[in-house]
C-alpha cells in the first residue's frame, strides 16, 4: 500500500522545492490576506493571486517574475479597462469581458510570459460597482501590494539564488551519473542485472533542471556562469560514455568474460572513478594524482586486454574500457569546472 502511495509523491530530487515552495505560499497568501484586511482595501482575491504567483523556485526568478507580473497588470489592466469604457456602456455586460478575453488571449499567444495580464484584463472588464477609475485604482493597487508580498517572502523565507540551485543541482546530477555508474559496471562485470530506468529517468529530469538553471540569465551572466556551462557540457558527455557502459551491459547473456587480472583492474577502475564522481558532487576538486592514475589504468588495462573467450566477449571487453576511459577524461572535464567555479566564490 505504501509503496503504490510513494509513487504519486515527488522525487527526492524535488522534495526540498516542493517543501519550500508550499510554505513560501502559504505564508505569502496569508500576509497578503492580512495587509488587505489592515488597509480595509477590496480585491482580496487578486492579491493574494499576485502574491502566490510571484514565487518561483529560487529568489532570482522571483525577482524577474514579479517584474514581468507588474508589466503583464499594467497591459491588462489597459486592455480592460478601455473594454469597459468603451463597450460597457452600449453593449451587455458580456461583451466587454469577451473583447479583452480575446484580446489578451492574442498578446499572451506573442508573449506567455504576460499571461497574469489575463487576470487583471478580464477582472476589471467585468465592471465593478463604483466608477472605472475607481475600480482601476482598487485592483492595481491589489495587485501591487500581492506582487511586494510575494517578493518580501519570496526573499526571506528559506530564499535559495540561481547559483545556489545550480550548485545542488550539479551535485544532484554527478551523484546519479556515480549510482549509473556503478550498476552499468557490475551489470557488464557480473551480470547483475541492475533495474536502470528509474536512475536513467531520475538523470534525465536532473539533467533538464540543471540545463534550464544554468541557461537562466543570472547565472549565464555571472562570473560562474561559463563555468557552470562547462560543467553541464561535462555532464552530456558523461552521460555518453555511460551509456557506452549501458550497451556492452545489456548486450550478451551474461558478464563479459575477460581475464581475472583485468577484472579486477576494472573493478579499481570503477571505484575510483565513482570516489571521483562523489567528489566532484560535493563541488571538491579531484587531486591531480587521482585523475592521473585513474587516466593511466584505463592505458594499463587496455593495453593488457587479452580475453580467452569469444570474438563477442572480446569487443564488449574492449567496448567496456573504451566507455570507462571516456568517463575518466570526462571526470577531468568536469574536474575544471569545478576548480573554475570554486575559484569564482
Amino acid at each position: 500500500m505504501w509503496t503504490r502511495l510513494t509513487r504519486w509523491l515527488p522525487p527526492a530530487s524535488k522534495r526540498r522545492d516542493v517543501a519550500r515552495l508550499t510554505l513560501q505560499a502559504g505564508l505569502a497568501a496569508g500576509l497578503a490576506m492580512l495587509v488587505i484586511d489592515l488597509l480595509n482595501a477590496p480585491e482580496a482575491f487578486l492579491a493574494v493571486v499576485s502574491a502566490v504567483l510571484v514565487l518561483q523556485r529560487n529568489s532570482d526568478t522571483t525577482l524577474h517574475t514579479a517584474a514581468v507580473r507588474l508589466v503583464a497588470a499594467a497591459v491588462g489592466t489597459i486592455v480592460g479597462g478601455l473594454s469597459l469604457a468603451l463597450l460597457g456602456p452600449a453593449f451587455p455586460d458580456t461583451v466587454p469581458v469577451l473583447v479583452a478575453a480575446l484580446i489578451m488571449g492574442g498578446i499572451v499567444a506573442w508573449q506567455p510570459s504576460l499571461n497574469f495580464g489575463v487576470i487583471a484584463g478580464v477582472g476589471l472588464a467585468m465592471g465593478a460597482d463604483g466608477s472605472l477609475i475607481q475600480a482601476v485604482q482598487e485592483r492595481s493597487q491589489a495587485i501591487f501590494l500581492g506582487v511586494f508580498v510575494g517578493i518580501l517572502v519570496g526573499l526571506l523565507v528559506l530564499p535559495e539564488s540561481a547559483l545556489s540551485r545550480a550548485r545542488r543541482q550539479l551535485g544532484t546530477v554527478l551523484r546519479l551519473c556515480r549510482e549509473l555508474l556503478d550498476q552499468t559496471v557490475e551489470t557488464a562485470l557480473e551480470d547483475g542485472n541492475a533495474e536502470l530506468s528509474s536512475p536513467r529517468a531520475r538523470f534525465s529530469g536532473a539533467m533538464n533542471e540543471l540545463r534550464t538553471t544554468v541557461a537562466a540569465r543570472r547565472v549565464a551572466g555571472h562570473d560562474r556562469g561559463a563555468a557552470y556551462a562547462r560543467a553541464v557540457q561535462g555532464c552530456d558527455r558523461l552521460w555518453h560514455a555511460l551509456n557506452i557502459l549501458d550497451r556492452v551491459a545489456e548486450s550478451g547473456d551474461g558478464g563479459v568474460e575477460i581475464e581475472q587480472e583485468a577484472r579486477s583492474q576494472l573493478t579499481a577502475i570503477r571505484a575510483d572513478a565513482a570516489e571521483a564522481l562523489s567528489c566532484l558532487a560535493d563541488l571538491r576538486r579531484v587531486p591531480e594524482a587521482d585523475l592521473a592514475t585513474l587516466t593511466s589504468a584505463c592505458r594499463q588495462v587496455h593495453r593488457d586486454l587479452a580475453s580467452g573467450g569469444s570474438a563477442e566477449d572480446e569487443v564488449r571487453g574492449v567496448a567496456l574500457i573504451f566507455g570507462l576511459a571516456e568517463v575518466s577524461r570526462n571526470i577531468a572535464e568536469i574536474n575544471e569546472a569545478v576548480c573554475a567555479i570554486r575559484a569564482a566564490d
